[in-house]
């Protein structure tokens, strides 16, 4: 509990004020735009100003040094916390001189304040020689900046003539240092455009075109100019000016557009060949239901004839569900042919893929286990569930024709949660709840080329007569047109597993 302390005939607030306007040091309070809320008489003597006109300016407009790192210790600096450095006050006549400052945040009706106070630093003590030793590091480092710029960079005092110049200046124009000394960029724009940029700076402060200049030997140069004034309280203002070749904007510009242009002609190339190989299972998906359809006819005969025994009326009835599901995915061909949507509706993954894969075992060799892992709580997803199906009996072929001798054929079915602020959120649009679909086998693997090429309609690494090379073209825009994400990862001599990731229903 706090308790009050007996003042005698004076009140607490009056004890304070008079202590603070009695402190042998300067004192300040601002808040955090840097704008005084109140100063000491040590504060108003040390700087030759009034108390109005302090309060009337900010901590810049006496505080000569490191504005942006005074910013910054503002907003890091916590309620409570306190920070000391050195620095260097101006006077009202211009005249500066060193002083060691101790800042402390604290709150006020909820507001963010700062107590600073300042003592003079005396000249030539070991404090004001770190001072100056800290100053004459940062310019080292500025320097250094404004020298290794890629940018042509000079800056031109008030009379208009050159004061430094950095290396890429140098190289541009072509002078040396002394070569352009009382010299104006007049020697390089000509009078008429100095004139020019001169006027723009005094009105506006600021100046930006495009100019031809002349370098020294004589060859003209287009040129972005850039040049802006640098206000200096007492003093005559600097110039800047930036000056970038244009010659090198537009090789660059010229570059993206190569790039861009690659980019166009590879899509184009895509999409020529998504169109052949819709016109190719359009006019196979019709041949083919052919032939399904007279499977079906023999498979519904013999599943249903009492004659037959119980096994081989079994192998009829799984040979007619194969028979549908073939009808199935040539429906989906011709609707691929065709371009025309998926059905997507909510799905329940795991009754389909369980009985997909219990029809895969029988046809996959023997000499291939299977690990197959689905979860019992997948949410339900927005999906065409003959495509989906499509998608696992494509991927789990490519896995056994990868293991010629044998191997393990993983499936994973499971919900995944996706954090939003992951490269895999941004690749999927969003995070959430997600299904995950990985295949893996233990087979061949690919190399690098082969999988950055794998998802290219009729490209195959199988051997002639093995692949058609459409298989993965399909996965891919199935995937897509779920709103997916596919993933695959491969190491030769080791397998591959591919990653199919769908959205869960809303």
């Amino acid at each position: 509990m706090i308790r009050s302390v007996d003042t005698g005939s004076a009140s607490a607030p009056d004890l304070l004020r008079d202590l603070v306007d009695n402190l042998p040091c300067a004192a300040f309070v601002h808040d955090a735009a840097g704008r005084f809320r109140e100063v000491n008489p040590t504060a108003c003597r040390s700087l030759g100003r009034t108390r109005d006109s302090l309060l009337a300016s900010d901590v810049f407009a006496i505080e000569c040094e490191h504005r942006l790192i005074l910013e910054q210790l503002w907003r890091s600096l916590a309620i409570g916390q306190q920070k000391a450095f050195r620095g260097r006050h101006r006077r009202a006549d211009g005249s500066t001189f060193g002083v060691a400052v101790s800042v402390r945040a604290f709150a006020h009706y909820g507001e963010k304040l700062f107590c600073v106070t300042a003592t003079p630093v005396a000249s030539g003590d070991e404090a004001d020689r770190n001072l100056q030793s800290t100053q004459k590091d940062e310019h080292t480092v500025f320097r250094e900046v404004f020298e290794r710029a890629n940018e042509a960079i000079a800056i031109i005092d008030a009379e208009g003539r050159y004061v430094l110049q950095n290396r890429r200046h140098r190289e541009l124009l072509g002078y040396d240092d002394q070569e352009l000394v009382d010299k104006t960029p007049a020697i390089h724009l000509g009078p008429a455009k100095f004139r020019e940029v001169a006027k723009a700076l005094a009105e506006r402060g600021e100046y930006r075109a495009e100019v031809t200049s002349h370098a020294k030997d004589g060859r003209a140069l287009a040129l972005e100019l850039s040049a802006f004034a640098i206000e200096r309280d007492g003093q005559p203002p600097l110039f800047v000016g930036i000056k970038r070749d244009l010659r090198e904007r537009d090789r660059e510009g010229r570059a993206a557009a190569e790039r861009v242009r690659r980019e166009l002609e590879e899509s184009l190339r895509q999409a020529h060949k998504l169109e052949i190989f819709g016109l190719l299972a359009a006019g196979i998906a019709h041949d083919f239901n052919n032939v399904l359809t007279l499977v079906l006819s023999l498979s519904d005969l013999h599943a249903d004839d009492p004659s037959l025994p119980e096994h081989a009326r079994a192998a009829f009835a799984d040979v007619r569900g194969a028979a549908l599901r073939g009808r199935d995915l040539t429906a989906r061909l011709l609707e691929f042919g065709r371009r025309q949507p998926l059905q997507p509706e909510p799905l329940d993954l795991e009754p389909r893929l369980r009985e997909l894969i219990r029809a895969l075992r029988r046809v996959v060799p023997t000499t291939i286990q299977f690990d197959v892992t689905i979860d019992g709580s997948l949410p339900t997803v927005l999906a065409d569930a003959v495509a989906i199906e499509q998608v696992l009996l494509n991927l789990t072929t490519n896995a056994a024709d990868a293991m010629p001798d044998g191997g393990t054929l993983t499936i994973r079915v499971e919900r995944q949660q996706i954090a939003a602020d992951t490269a895999l959120a941004r690749a999927l649009g969003s995070g959430g709840e997600f299904v995950q679909l990985l295949v893996a086998d233990t087979g061949t693997g690919m190399c690098k080329a082969a999988l950055e090429r794998m998802f290219e309609p009729f490209y195959t690494s199988k051997a002639a007569g093995k692949g058609t090379g459409l298989g993965m073209a399909i996965v891919q825009d199935i995937v897509r047109h779920h709103n997916g994400h596919i993933e695959v990862d491969s190491t030769v001599g080791r397998g591959t597993e591919v990653r199919v990731i769908l959205p869960a229903a809303e």
